[in-house]
């Protein structure tokens, strides 16, 4: 039976999508710690809750829905697209129960948060265009959102290009720009999936003048040829080179369609199309020749940033390539994803699980990453979406998409065959973003906004597909609910409102933020039902509500699945107001943020990682005296309040520390940066203390957790280093040589492995190799001021005094504030007899001294002053 509200939750339907892609490119939270990805994915979320509670109020309203059930082989054979998309949701899930860490692979990782939850997101917005775009108009309004938000992605890039950001980013974004994607590549992904959508329809609308001049197709085709413009220009500025070669895929598919679309009659438009190709085929050509190595075009490579990334696209040594080879393959020590892979048949047949790379990939670690990236950094995507797919849900969940994409081009092909013109160019566009999106994540990231994007196209193709291509179009209209005037009112509010927290302080901008949070998604809830409300679709329907029981019922569960959906937004403002205190020096206001960020994010282990760090700044400013916290649990610790973290004394904060780090590596026990963590805490906290016992049970403590982060990333050289520095402060030299050489070996370009190494060799007299591996610190760090200053005391060592005050004067020159290089220049300077450079220096190191040493630097400057002639 047809109701009122089942055809109101129809308009909510395409609302919701409407919404999705127009808001979820734009969007981002200047207020949360993440900014960009998580916030995009929990507006995605929400709407798909909204979208998902409002399909099943239809379906039960009209009950429909029964054809999947009594004959589900016409049904698979009506949908194969939508079958195969829910098969692949289906097998993402069971990879999710079989996940190496089943929480993370539901909810999502911290950085993209692109889990199980976010994965149903995606499909439950495919299968409502899929089976709920019906009609013209509703493709007309989506095609706008969609054009319109490439539009404004692409206008703020260009305003960063022009150096024109209303934003205070903390890198500004003017020679490659990101937008609101927060990286170029991300950015330029979005826009080469939405600029083949454009000029396709700047080309329907073109055809559309031969039939007759119209003043609204002229304005219509000056806006798309302004947005298509302003998103190629942003695409160039990204200096994307994996976008640009999705673009050009894309390119050629659509000249072809393009090609195939006019007829032989149309010579002018059969000329344009092929000049299109021939054109694409020339810069084909080029980007070939200019990537040769030592071809016609090598000496005009460097005139320009542009022509020099494309034109190494095939070089195995530029950076960003070697990175991704190194990802793959790995080299001589670790396999990278490749072994990863391959490491077990288990894992080849059904994944670790969605989003569990990054816990995983520390297995197969490639040392030589390291020369590349940060030597604490690993990559949690492999720059591949495929590898990507094979690492999440197996070889199975590659081929489940594999097949899906081959549905959806053989069903893209036909209605192409079977539409008019018009719709036959959108399917070429639609057919070129995909095309550009395929060929992007070759080398790049699916991110969330092209992830949407991506299967609403494969969802309007679908449904197009369906269509017998006349006009669906109601001839009665459903009455409006609320008048057309209040909706530019919710916009003009809304606006108001992003402009006012644009302005506003980053503390003061949220007092409450799991009131701005619940509010937000009840404003945006309120957008929906208005927009809702002023949308046309059909009248007639019997009573308002069939079942009243069915809202009490869908509230209530919407409302449980809503609360762990908005909890990560409300943490994430937590988690960065603990990072704006933690940076202005405030280590207990941030400690409490993070531990209310901790509350509404328990199974979260990254916001306990940064308590312990704030409660570990906290221990080296407090003093003895004040209340222990003896075998504190991590649930006493997230009970605490601004009181009782004041109590704490130095040992109670420490203390306080390993509890929240202890709790972070039992949530997440396959990262190897938890026990790396406490270990270090440890060794700090055996530092820190007065009593012998303690700091050897400390130290003991501290080597037990490096040797489990070993055991997690055993190719990781760091954390040879952070363990040698253990057995170096027991005294046990030889225990810490050899860690440090295991660092060495598994990183010959390590300069902390070189300086501790010429610490030990400086301790046991050997100044010979002491010497020589301070220099090899210093070769591949030349800034190392702790290596610097101590090949000078190595020299002097030596005898050779004239070269130790040449090195020791290289240590002011790198840190003009070093106290204790001032303080060897002084004493190097008193030993040459040189009295006023020796004064000099010991002015400057009497003033940066601390107070129990100022006496022996004024004595030390009397004597001087007293030989002075």
């Amino acid at each position: 039976m047809t109701t009122r509200l089942s055809l109101f939750s129809l308009r909510v339907l395409e609302v919701g999508w409407l919404v999705a892609a127009f808001l979820v490119p734009l969007f981002f939270n200047f207020y949360g710690h993440q900014v960009f990805e998580p916030d995009k994915a929990t507006l995605l979320r929400s709407l798909a809750l909204i979208i998902g509670v409002a399909w099943v109020v239809w379906r039960v309203e009209t009950g429909t829905g029964r054809a999947l059930v009594a004959s589900p082989l016409r049904w698979l054979r009506a949908n194969p697209l939508s079958f195969l998309a829910i098969l692949f949701l289906v097998w993402q899930g069971i990879a999710t129960l079989t996940s190496v860490s089943p929480w993370v692979s539901f909810w999502g990782s911290y950085v993209r948060l692109q889990g199980l939850v976010t994965t149903s997101a995606y499909m439950i917005i495919f299968l409502v265009v899929a089976h709920f775009l019906q009609r013209k108009a509703q493709l007309q309004r989506l095609v706008a959102a969609l054009i319109l938000a490439g539009g404004l992605v692409s206008a703020y890039g260009l305003a960063q290009h022009l150096g024109w950001d209303f934003i205070p980013w903390s890198v500004a974004a003017t020679d490659r720009v990101t937008s609101t994607m927060g990286n170029p590549i991300f950015m330029a992904a979005f826009l080469v999936i939405t600029s083949p959508l454009t000029l396709a329809q700047l080309v329907a609308k073109g055809d559309q003048m031969r039939k007759g001049f119209s003043w609204s197709l002229i304005w219509v085709c000056l806006a798309l040829t302004v947005a298509l413009v302003t998103q190629l220009a942003a695409i160039i500025f990204t200096q994307s080179r994996g976008p640009w070669l999705g673009l050009l895929a894309a390119g050629f598919v659509m000249g072809l369609l393009f090609l195939k679309t006019t007829p032989k009659s149309r010579r002018r438009w059969r000329i344009a199309s092929l000049s299109f190709l021939a054109a694409l085929g020339a810069m084909s050509i080029f980007i070939l020749l200019l990537n040769l190595p030592h071809g016609p075009f090598e000496n005009i490579k460097g005139s320009s940033p542009y022509l020099e990334r494309v034109g190494s696209l095939l070089d195995p040594e530029v950076e960003t390539n070697r990175v991704r080879l190194l990802i793959w393959f790995g080299d001589s020590v670790g396999r990278g994803v490749m072994g990863l892979i391959t490491a077990s048949p288990r894992y080849l047949f059904l994944g670790y699980g969605p989003e569990t790379l990054d816990l995983t990939f520390p297995l197969h670690y490639p040392p030589d990453l390291a020369h590349y990236e940060a030597r604490r950094s690993i990559p949690d995507r492999s720059h591949n979406d495929y590898l990507d797919m094979v690492v999440n849900g197996g070889v199975v969940g590659l081929v489940i998409y594999i097949a899906l994409l081959a549905v959806f081009f053989r069903q893209a092909w036909r209605a192409f065959v079977q539409s008019p013109v018009p719709q036959r160019l959108l399917i070429a566009g639609l057919l070129g973003g995909v095309v550009a999106h395929l060929v992007e994540v070759l080398t790049g990231i699916a991110v969330v906004a092209t992830q949407t994007y991506f299967w609403l196209f494969l969802a309007m193709v679908a449904a197009m597909a369906t269509w017998n291509h006349e006009d669906k179009e109601p001839t009665d209209l459903q009455e409006r609910l609320v008048r057309p005037i209040l909706f530019p009112l919710y916009l003009l509010v809304s606006l108001a409102a992003v402009a006012s927290l644009a302005l506003a302080h980053p503390v003061a901008a949220f007092s409450s933020p799991p009131l701005a949070v619940l509010g937000s998604f009840i404003w945006l809830s309120l957008g929906v039902l208005l927009l809702a409300a002023t949308l046309r679709g059909p009248q007639r329907g019997g009573g308002f509500w069939r079942r009243p029981l069915l809202g009490a019922t869908l509230a209530v569960g919407g409302l449980l699945f809503l609360i762990p959906i908005l909890s990560v937004s409300v943490a994430d403002i937590y988690a960065q107001l603990g990072r704006v205190y933690y940076d202005r020096g405030r280590p207990l206001g941030s400690a409490l943020m993070y531990i209310k960020a901790a509350r509404w994010a328990p199974h979260q282990d990254r916001y306990l990682l940064y308590l312990g760090r704030s409660l570990t700044e906290m221990a080296g400013r407090t003093s003895d005296a004040g209340l222990e916290a003896e075998s504190l649990e991590a649930s006493q610790l997230l009970s605490y309040e601004e009181g009782e973290l004041r109590q704490l004394d130095r040992s109670g904060a420490f203390e306080a520390a390993a509890a929240a780090l202890r709790e972070a590596w039992r949530l997440s026990p396959l990262e190897a940066d938890h026990p790396d963590n406490l270990g270090r805490l440890y060794r700090t906290w055996a530092t820190e203390t007065a009593d012998p016992e303690r700091k050897v049970a400390y130290l003991e403590t501290a080597s037990r957790y490096f040797q489990d982060a070993v055991r997690l990333s055993p190719n990781t050289a760091y954390l040879y280093i952070e363990w040698g520095l253990v057995y170096h402060i027991q005294g046990n030299l030889n225990e810490a040589m050899t860690k440090y050489k295991q660092a060495l070996k598994l990183d010959p370009e390590y300069p902390l492995a070189y300086s501790y190494l010429g610490d030990i060799y400086f301790a046991w007299g050997n100044l010979d190799q002491s010497e020589a591996m301070y220099r090899g610190a210093l070769r591949y760090a030349p800034g190392l001021v702790s290596a610097q200053r101590s090949l000078s005391l190595v020299l002097y060592r030596q005898g050779q005094l004239s070269l130790a005050l040449v090195e020791a004067q290289k240590v002011v020159d790198l840190a003009p504030e070093d106290y204790e290089g001032h303080s060897i220049l002084a004493l190097l300077y008193g030993e040459a007899g040189l009295a006023d450079q020796a004064i000099s220096h010991g002015l400057k190191a009497l003033q940066l001294a601390p107070p129990e040493q100022k006496g022996e630097w004024q004595i030390f400057l009397g004597q001087l002053q007293g030989r002075t002639p």
